[in-house]
């Protein structure tokens, strides 16, 4: 079976969907799919070691990158390549089923376009995108609203099927005729013995964030909960594609406001994730929205115990299988909560990072993943056979 996925982009400054797009690919090569990727690489740029890029060429997945055009960073993020529409004009009906990565991206719209008019099955995961909290109320501008509902009804009408990543994902989508399968992402490579890191004793509670540096993820919670235990045993370190020099400037505020600075260290972007969260004692992501949660999904599978906001996807994982605290909001108040109960117990930190790592080697290995997702594929093909 040949499947063509399409993305605009997997750069790093992307995060976690660049992980979940890479993943996804090697899990089904690895699966027996013959699965390729199209994507965009901006003029000038290399791809170095560490790369999702690099990852994809070293598993032997075949990847072709156009050349984009337009503004460095809104370039990547719509994916603009002439190069790459007369590609998928002339090469689409090559495979048996299109996968689109994102919707808010010229990539996903010219795939969708050329996929129905070739008689191609095409199957979209939006990331979230295709949420009412993301139209609603990510979408700021009246303009981009507008202009997103408008999308909205145009991958209805020429989507054969939509993989979403939860539950939550799920009731905040609006589908219409197009059907749904929930499949969490491909986040472990191999399953992995029980094992859980070991805190050094009396060193108190090592919490991990790793996510883009941006407002809607929830940094200055836990910084405002570090700030709650004024003894300083909450050591917090902040990983991730950084943000804006402005949201840079008003987090560094509010920590010299709360006097933590000795306990708050940026880490920028890491390389080896499994590594960094290892080394944490707790993962806490207070998003506001996740239609997933991939750092925290990563988190498991080293046995780090995850505190996770009931608006993420990851949430339903979390709470079936205990393996860290599900807040009903993400506040600093629950973030304090959170924390002092793992402080006051080794014990249970250790529980519930067991409990995380059998939820990995059951529900997001790269096998998992690639089974569904043929499943997926093979059901469309029958329908339009």
């Amino acid at each position: 079976m040949k499947v063509l996925w399409i993305s605009p982009t997997i750069g790093k400054r992307f995060g976690g969907p660049s992980s979940t797009v890479t993943n996804g690919l090697i899990a089904e090569n690895r699966g027996g799919m013959d699965s390729d990727l199209v994507t965009t690489i901006g003029p000038g740029e290399e791809i170095k070691d560490g790369d999702p890029a690099r990852r994809l060429l070293d598993a032997g997945v075949d990847v072709r990158f156009f050349k984009r055009v337009g503004p460095a960073y809104r370039g990547e993020a719509w994916g603009l390549s002439p190069s790459l529409a007369f590609w998928l004009a002339r090469n689409i009906r090559k495979y048996d089923v299109v996968h689109l990565q994102y919707v808010w991206c010229i990539t996903s719209i010219l795939g969708a376009m050329f996929g129905r008019v070739a008689g191609v099955p095409v199957v979209v995961t939006p990331h979230e995108s295709l949420t009412d909290f993301d139209i609603k109320v990510a979408s700021r501008h009246p303009l981009l609203r507008m202009m997103k509902r408008v999308l909205r009804h145009f991958y209805l009408a020429l989507s054969d099927q939509f993989i979403l990543m939860s539950k939550l994902e799920e009731d905040d989508t609006r589908s219409g005729d197009v059907p749904v399968r929930i499949i969490s992402h491909a986040v472990l490579e191999h399953r992995v013995a029980e094992e859980v890191p070991r805190s050094d004793p009396g060193s108190g509670l090592k919490i991990a964030f790793l996510g883009r540096n941006i407002e809607k993820k929830g940094i200055h919670h836990i910084i405002q909960a570090v700030a709650r235990k004024p003894d300083g045993s909450r050591k917090l370190k902040i990983a991730g594609p950084p943000g804006t020099s402005a949201f840079r400037s008003e987090m560094d505020r509010l920590i010299l406001d709360l006097g933590v600075g000795e306990w708050v260290e940026w880490v920028g972007y890491v390389e080896d994730r499994a590594t960094y969260l290892r080394a944490a004692d707790v993962l806490a992501m207070p998003s506001v929205y996740e239609g997933f949660g991939m750092v925290s999904a990563e988190a498991m599978c080293v046995g780090v115990p995850v505190v996770v906001p009931a608006k993420s996807g990851v949430a339903e994982i979390v709470s079936e299988c205990e393996a860290g605290i599900v807040m009903d909001e993400s506040s600093a108040e629950n973030l304090d909560r959170a924390f002092s109960e793992l402080e006051e117990s080794p014990s249970v930190r250790r529980n519930l990072g067991l409990h995380g790592l059998w939820a990995a080697n059951s529900r997001l290995t790269f096998d998992v993943f690639a089974r569904n997702t043929q499943r997926v594929y093979e059901e469309l093909l029958h329908k339009s056979a």
